[in-house]
């Protein structure tokens, strides 16, 4: 049993306490209203972590699996790439996804048309640039070698 399924059960554990506690008050007609709402709040807040950590234990599976992987951006965001001496404004458009890599597939934006096209070629994430400023200076730092 690893870490995150020791807190599951132990969460598990915690909420039957708290059942086990209201059925007593329960039995013994102590309960007051104030009762009920403390415990349907603290029910609340262990289901709510025990679905956490589920959900969390279902992720460290998938990762140890090699099933999950963590993008470093999303499809539609904005990047610079320098190709052949010049900088462009590329959007992110794909993925590809090999055993040793990411690579990006990105789009162009025709200057007259406002559309956007893909190439269809893949690019390396230390070709992709935040800023257009950015990938000027990684052309300048090129060009100077």
């Amino acid at each position: 049993m690893n870490d995150a399924e020791r807190a599951i059960e132990d969460l598990k554990d915690i909420n039957t306490i708290l059942k086990t506690q209201h059925m007593c008050k329960v039995l013994d007609d102590e309960l007051t209203k104030k009762d009920v709402e403390d415990y349907k709040s603290r029910f609340a807040s262990v289901n709510l972590a025990i679905s956490a950590l589920e959900k969390l234990a279902e992720y460290k599976d998938l990762e140890e699996q090699g099933l999950l992987i963590k993008l470093p951006c999303k499809v539609g965001d904005i990047f610079y790439i320098n190709i052949q001496k010049q900088t462009y404004e590329c959007k992110i458009s794909g993925f590809y996804i090999s055993k040793d890599e990411i690579q990006f597939m990105v789009a162009f934006q025709d200057e007259d048309s406002k559309t956007w096209y893909e190439t269809g070629e893949t690019h390396k994430k230390e070709d992709l640039f935040l800023t257009r400023e950015e990938a000027e200076k990684a052309l300048e730092v090129k060009n100077d070698k």
